[in-house]
């Protein structure tokens, strides 16, 4: 075993039947760290949420950062971020720093590329509406406003 690896765990919030969460990931982690060659020199785990990057998932990229690892091994892709734009971004970040993130039930394969561009095509679709709409609502609410008698 000459491949370094942390494993991140995380799940929304702090509760009993979460808390056995956590311990499934860190075991499925643990066993696909071991059936692929890798030595795991952290487990880090936290309770956040999914739509943001949260101070363990910081500090793995940085040690990342530093060298002092090449792979982040996670349960699934929402472990990482459950926003596709930011989960994305992240994995370009840890890409730059030379690094690379292994997921426990995703093949390594063109067909999952493929499959994440469509995901980001369609969350993309979606924020362009979304976009629209509020600007189509704000400028109604400005008509609204221009259109009471004083």
């Amino acid at each position: 075993m000459n491949k370094k690896a942390i494993i991140y765990c995380r799940t929304a919030t702090e509760h009993k039947e979460l808390s056995a969460l956590i311990k499934r990931q860190v075991l499925t982690c643990v066993r696909y760290a071991q059936s692929n060659g890798y030595e795991i020199s952290d487990i880090a785990y936290e309770y956040g949420s999914g739509t943001t990057i949260n101070k363990q998932l910081r500090r793995v990229i940085r040690e990342l950062s530093l060298g002092k690892i090449k792979t982040i091994i996670a349960f699934d892709r929402t472990r990482i971020s459950r926003d596709y734009a930011l989960y994305l971004k992240t994995i370009e970040v840890i890409k730059k720093c030379g690094g690379e993130v292994k997921f426990t039930n995703v093949l390594d394969c063109a067909e999952t590329s493929l499959i994440e561009g469509i995901l980001l095509s369609f969350e993309n679709a979606y924020t362009h509406e979304l976009s629209e709409r509020t600007n189509d609502g704000l400028a109604q609410r400005k008509q609204q406003k221009t259109a009471l008698p004083k």
